[in-house]
Formats: structure tokens, C-alpha cells, sequence
């Protein structure tokens, strides 16, 4: 091609515009920069500043698209200058919005409020001038204005601009641009926590957006509702409206939004001890991420994955992800700064082709000059050859200087390393330290209540005895008067038998609840025959002192997964405090014979839990010592009738069943204990 049919074909560039963006786009960047470059030299040339404007914009679109933000801002600010040199124009107020946009972007929050109250000032002079397109210029600008003073805390400004654009745009019946501008008015007042108004414009949003089947904007509305019951944690409604968001997000490729749903969703299956369907969600939004290039984003579905398995003490897997972010967000800027000095090389390159063929175009005007331009030639070669090699030695210092900066982090990684893994092995001690002083102080508990049982336990064993006593008795009488059969015989033989497997019974049961089990045995628990057991043991002491003993024992379905012998240990405690209660109030009404002792046991089935309840009317307890009775150590008794052990072990056990367990009392007139135990099938 020759370079009078390519300048004329530059000097046509608006109908190439759209082409060569996407031509830079697939990878054939150097190439476009280049056309583009020099289609702006030539329009400066003949001062067409319409043209410059244009490919000033189109520059700064593919710069910020590379989130090089100097380049783009430079080119943007070109554009301005170049629109501002002829009349208001479309194209100046599109160089406001790229200018508010861009800086909006990087955090540059006092300058995008700039450009976009200029932007929305001009819109409104198109749309008072009834400009084609001027409404939906006005609405652009309108947003892009309210996001910058949105993020500037101003939210006043925000909401009365968002409003009177609305209002100009229901007066336009711009359906598109109401939903948009509904969307941007309820995030304000999500920012302000008034959850219930943006809700509400949220809901006309939706309507609007259903009946205009703009499916975009119905996504946003799903997506934004589903932010709102995020934070009120409200999670199934918000899991609903995150799903009809991403369906939309999926139709209309929206990549980013979808991933972005994609991790919210995830968060809540996590907060919700779903892990599985969140590593689904997770790596589902992770290949959507690297298919698209999407570095940023997948950078924050490492860090996601790594918070998932740290949350399930998966600490291994959390690590492995954990450096993964670390290394991409490392990885990130480096490319960054590696297209930051590639662009720079290929500007120079750029403005040293354009000077050779400035100095070849002024060849003709220099030739009785030949010796002076020979010389020139020579110079601009010494400086070339200079700056080239001033730029290799800046290249190679800087590369010295990363390549000592990741020496230093990998050595500071090494040395986390290392604390990590010492602090890791205290923990594990610290541990195992923690689980052998709760062993010794179950066990003790354990042990106190034996102690206080053992009479009812040896009267449990008596009455067996008794029985056994007797039948010998009454083999020998038989025996004497000479009137001894063999079915007599064999019938007392087989009660004695009877009476001594009750005894053994009793001895093995109190033999291995006493023993130190220094690993829970987890199993399938019938609550009522723990019930049973645990009376056996305590019946015949609350008999003994006069306590009446009521036992309602419901039907449970199912069972609780969990160690019967703990659970036991829970019932026995409870009893026993309740006997204590009772004695305590007995000896305090001295002579008041209308007061009867009283301690009732019962079982019953709630949704999915077995509920334990034991009441008894004793002494009760003092209202301020309530928050403080699962405290180890504390205790209401005096120092030679508890060690306020039980409660807290009771509490400890109830809470590694994954139960609950509730107290209500008042002072001289009952204390009701409610054990809740989650039911298996």
C-alpha cells in the first residue's frame, strides 16, 4: 500500500474507527496503535479536531481497557482539548463521561466528580435543546455524576440528581433507562442501610424491567435484591435471587456479574456448613475467570477458597489456595508492570518512525544541504544509539532490583514458614494439655456423683441380697422338714440366679460409667434408657429421703448420636443438683409440713430433637447468679457441699452433642433444666 492511499484512507478513519478498536483488540495491537497514531498526526495536521477527538477516544477506550490509567487519561484529555476547539458537540460530552468513568475506576473520586457534573451539565443543555439521543446522554450522565458523589459521601447531591433524571425519563418513556437509574438510587440507599426503601425501588425496578424484557437490567435487579437479604441474612431468599441473576448473567455473558454472584452464593452455602455446593460454586467461577482472562477475579476466588477451607480447619488445602492468591496478585503486577514499560517501547518506536519520515518529507528542501544534513543524521544517530542504551541499563537496574525484591520475599516466606509451623506445634500441645485437664475434670465429676450416690447404689444392691438371703432360707427349711423337690429346688435356683445377674448388673454398669474414657465413644443414644440407667443408680436415694420422684418418659423416634455414658453423667448431675435443692429448701422451712419434696424427670420429641427435662421445687437460683452457673468453679452450694465442677462439664458435654441446653428458675420456687439433643434417623 502506498502512503498517499494510506493517509487517504486515515484521513477517512470514523469509518474504520469500530474496525481497527476490534483489531487491537485480537491481538494485533502494535499494528492498530500504530495506524492509530498516525491517523492523529495527520488530522492534527489539516486541524481536524472533530477527527482528532474521535481517535483520542478510541485511544483512551483501548488504554483503560489495558487499566493503564496515565495513557488513557492522557488520551481522554486530548480529546476534551481537541472537542473544546469547535462547538458543543456529542463528542465533547462523550469525553466527559469516558474522563468521570476512567477516574471513577482508579479511585480518583474529587476528578470524576468533576467531569461528571460537566458531563451532566452538558447533557442537560442537549436535552433543553432537544437534541436527538440528548435523554439518553442525560440519563448516562446522570448515573455517572451520582456515582462519583456517591463515592464521595455526598448522597444528597446523588439522589436529587438520580431523581430529576428519572423524572425526565418516565416524561420520555424511557423504560431502559428508569430501571437503570432505580437500580443506582436503591444502591445509595443500600450504602445508607435504609434496606426497606431500596427494596421497594427495587421492586418497581423489577416490574419495569419485566415488562420491557431487558434482560440485563433484570439480572442487576436480581442480583441487588439479592444483596439486600445478604446482609439481613435472610440467606434462602437471598440464595433465590442469586440464582435468577446468574441464569441472566449466563444468557447475556456478562462473565464478571456471573462470577461475582457465583462467590456471593458461595458464601452463604459456607456460612451455612454447606462447604461442598460453595467449592462447587468456587470452581465453577473459577474457569468461568480464566476462560475470560478475568486475572482479577480469579485472584479473589483463590482467596475465597482459601477462607472455605480454613473455616473447615482444613488448614492444608487453606494454605495451598492461600499462596495461589499470593502469587497471582504478585503475578498481576508484575504483567502490569511489564505492559507499562512494553508500551512505553513501543511509543518510542511509534515517535521515532514518525521522525524519519518528517526528516525523508523534508529531503527535497535540504538537498543543497547535504553535508549539514549529513551531520545531523550522525548526531540523531549518536543520541539514538545513547537513549537506547541509557534505556537497557534503566531495564537492567530495575531488573536487579526485582530480582532482590523476590529473593527477599521468598526468604520472608520461608521464615512465615517456619513460625507457622512452630506455632502449629505449640497449639497441638497446648491442645492435648487442654483435652487431659477436661479428662481429670470430668473424671472427678464423675467421681463426686458416685460418692454422693453410693448409698442409693448399696441400696439397689440390699435389696437383691435380701431376696437372695431369703431363698437360701427357705431351701434349708425345706430341707430340714425333708419336703425338698426337685421343682422347689430348681425354681429358688433360678430366682437366686435372677438376684445375683441384677447385682452384677448393677456393679458392671457403676463399674464402666466410672471409668476414665479417655476417647469419646460416639454412638446411637435411646434417651429414655439412659434415663433408666442413671435412676437405677439414684431412685433408691431420692426414696430414702423422702423425694417424690415423678418419671414421664415419652416415645422418642430416632436416636441421638453422641457417648451414653457422658449423657448419663449429664442426667445424674442434674438429679443430683435437684436433690441438693430440695434438701437445701427442706431445712430452711424447718416445721412447714405443707411443703413436699418434689423432682420431676421427662422426655419428649420436638422437630427433630429428644427434650430432657428435669424440674425440681427447691431453693432455686438467685437471679444474678443465672449467667454466671456453667462457670467452672462457681457455685451457690457451700465449699463443703460442691466444687462447681458439674454444671460446667454438664454444659461442656451437652454443647459436644451439638445440643443446647436451657435453665429457668426462680428463687424458692423451682429450677427447670432443659437438655435439647439433636435426633437422627
Amino acid at each position: 500500500m502506498s502512503q498517499n492511499i494510506l493517509d487517504r484512507r486515515i484521513l477517512r478513519l470514523p469509518h474504520y474507527l469500530e474496525w481497527e478498536f476490534s483489531s487491537v483488540k485480537n491481538n494485533s495491537f502494535e499494528n492498530g496503535i500504530r495506524y492509530l497514531q498516525r491517523a492523529l498526526t495527520l488530522y492534527e495536521k489539516f486541524d481536524r479536531y472533530e477527527d482528532v477527538g474521535k481517535v483520542n477516544l478510541v485511544l483512551g477506550a483501548i488504554y483503560s481497557d489495558e487499566k493503564n490509567f496515565d495513557l488513557s487519561h492522557s488520551y481522554i484529555d486530548s480529546a476534551i482539548v481537541a472537542y473544546q476547539q469547535g462547538e458543543k458537540s456529542i463528542g465533547l460530552l462523550k469525553s466527559y463521561l469516558q474522563m468521570a468513568s476512567l477516574t471513577l475506576e482508579f479511585g480518583r473520586l474529587r476528578e470524576s466528580s468533576k467531569y461528571g457534573q460537566l458531563a451532566y451539565n452538558l447533557a442537560i443543555w442537549f436535552h433543553n435543546r432537544h437534541h436527538p439521543g440528548g435523554s439518553e446522554f442525560l440519563v448516562k450522565a446522570g448515573i455517572t455524576y451520582a456515582d462519583g458523589q456517591q463515592g464521595l459521601k455526598d448522597y444528597k447531591i446523588a439522589k436529587e440528581t438520580l431523581q430529576y433524571v428519572y423524572g425526565i425519563a418516565k416524561e420520555q418513556r424511557d423504560t431502559a433507562g428508569m430501571v437503570s437509574l432505580l437500580i443506582h438510587r436503591s444502591n445509595i440507599l443500600f450504602a445508607q442501610q435504609n434496606y426497606t426503601l431500596a427494596g421497594e425501588l427495587l421492586d418497581t425496578a423489577y416490574i419495569l424491567a419485566k415488562q420491557a424484557r431487558n434482560v440485563k437490567e433484570l439480572a442487576h435487579v436480581y442480583a441487588s435484591q439479592g444483596d439486600i437479604y445478604f446482609v439481613k441474612k435472610n440467606y434462602t431468599k437471598a440464595l433465590d435471587c442469586y440464582e435468577h441473576a446468574s441464569e441472566l448473567f449466563l444468557k447475556t455473558k456478562s462473565h464478571r456479574e456471573l462470577v461475582n454472584t457465583y462467590v456471593l452464593s458461595s458464601r452463604i452455602m459456607s456460612a451455612e456448613g454447606n462447604t461442598k455446593r460453595a467449592l462447587q460454586l468456587l470452581t465453577h467461577a473459577l474457569e468461568i475467570s480464566k476462560k475470560n482472562n478475568l486475572n482479577q477475579t480469579v485472584s479473589e476466588i483463590y482467596l475465597s477458597l482459601s477462607l472455605v477451607y480454613e473455616r473447615e480447619g482444613k488448614f492444608f488445602q487453606a494454605l495451598e489456595f492461600h499462596k495461589l492468591w499470593s502469587e497471582l496478585r504478585d503475578s498481576i503486577y508484575s504483567e502490569e508492570s511489564g505492559d507499562k514499560l512494553a508500551r512505553l517501547q513501543m511509543l518510542y518506536e511509534i515517535s521515532q518512525k514518525d521522525q524519519e519520515n518528517k526528516i525523508l518529507r523534508q529531503n527535497s528542501e535540504i538537498q543543497r544541504l547535504q553535508i549539514a544534513s549529513s551531520q545531523f543524521q550522525r548526531l540523531y544517530l549518536t543520541l539514538a544509539i545513547s537513549a537506547v542504551v541509557f534505556l537497557f541499563f534503566i531495564l537492567f537496574i530495575r531488573y536487579r532490583t526485582k530480582m532482590k525484591e523476590v529473593k527477599q520475599q521468598r526468604e520472608n516466606e520461608q521464615r512465615i514458614t517456619e513460625l507457622n509451623k512452630n506455632l502449629e506445634r505449640r497449639l497441638v500441645e497446648e491442645l492435648r494439655k487442654q483435652e487431659k485437664q477436661q479428662e481429670l475434670l470430668a473424671q472427678k465429676s464423675k467421681l463426686e456423683s458416685l460418692g454422693t450416690l453410693a448409698a442409693g447404689i448399696a441400696h439397689e444392691i440390699n435389696q437383691p441380697l435380701g431376696g437372695i438371703s431369703m431363698g437360701l432360707d427357705n431351701i434349708q427349711f425345706k430341707l430340714l422338714e425333708g419336703h425338698l423337690s426337685n421343682d422347689y429346688l430348681n425354681k429358688k435356683i433360678d430366682s437366686l440366679f435372677k438376684h445375683v445377674d441384677r447385682i452384677k448388673k448393677i456393679i458392671e454398669h457403676t463399674r464402666t460409667f466410672s471409668r476414665s474414657q479417655r476417647q469419646v465413644l460416639f454412638g446411637k443414644i435411646n434417651v429414655n434408657e439412659v434415663v433408666n440407667n442413671a435412676l437405677l443408680m439414684i431412685a433408691a436415694q431420692m426414696e430414702e429421703h423422702g423425694i417424690d420422684l415423678e418419671v414421664a418418659l415419652g416415645k422418642i423416634d430416632g436416636f441421638v448420636l453422641g457417648d451414653a455414658y457422658r449423657i448419663e453423667q449429664v442426667v445424674l448431675n442434674l438429679l443430683s443438683n435437684a436433690i441438693h435443692a430440695v434438701e437445701e429448701r427442706e431445712r430452711e422451712r424447718v416445721g412447714d409440713e405443707q411443703y413436699k419434696k418434689r423432682i420431676k424427670i421427662q422426655t419428649y420429641m420436638e422437630t427433630a430433637v429428644a427434650v430432657l427435662v428435669v424440674w425440681d421445687n427447691g431453693v432455686g437460683i438467685p437471679h444474678e447468679s443465672l449467667d454466671k452457673i456453667f462457670d467452672p468453679f462457681f457455685t451457690t452450694k457451700k465449699e463443703d457441699k460442691g466444687t462447681g465442677l458439674g454444671l460446667s462439664i454438664t454444659y461442656g458435654i451437652v454443647k459436644d452433642t451439638l445440643g443446647e441446653l436451657k435453665v429457668e428458675s426462680k428463687q424458692n420456687e423451682f429450677t427447670r433444666m432443659q437438655v435439647i439433643l439433636p435426633i437422627s434417623n
